[in-house]
């Protein structure tokens, strides 16, 4: 064995890993970074189990509403004003339909909201209180 072996080892190519590129994706392709899924030729792709939900929104209707009226001006200016109703009851028509017609039950759900009028900013004047609105038959 000469010095030359031991000071200066041969090392033979591809033994070593090469230098880790980096892994963020490129603006120029699309598809960089984006992961895809692969299975072999002719055959599925299965998954163990699956999962689905479903869900329905009831229809319900507004019967009618419990409403004050209060005027809010403009902080610096009380010449330029909205009145608007503000809601503090609200009835709503919750009834239950099956698919036979006949098995309809009738129910009406109540729903109540802090008064507007128990503590009034500086710029808000009540007008009218409890007024009830009956909503439009359709």
């Amino acid at each position: 064995m000469s010095f030359e072996n031991v000071v200066r080892p041969a090392v033979v190519p591809n033994i070593r890993p090469g230098r880790a590129q980096p892994s963020s994706p490129s603006a120029g392709s699309p598809t960089q970074g984006m992961a895809t899924i692969h299975g072999a030729s002719g055959r599925y792709l299965e998954l163990p189990y699956s999962v689905s939900f479903s869900s329905s929104t009831p229809k319900y209707k507004e019967k009618k509403r419990r409403v004050d009226t209060v005027r809010v001006y403009q902080p610096d200016n009380h010449d330029n004003y909205l009145d608007i109703d503000v809601i503090n009851k609200l009835w709503m028509d919750t009834s239950t339909i099956s698919a036979d017609p006949s098995d309809v039950k009738k129910q009406t759900t109540t729903y109540q909201f802090t008064p507007v009028t128990d503590d009034l900013p500086d710029n808000v004047e009540t007008l009218r209180q409890n007024v009830i609105k009956q909503k439009k038959q359709a």
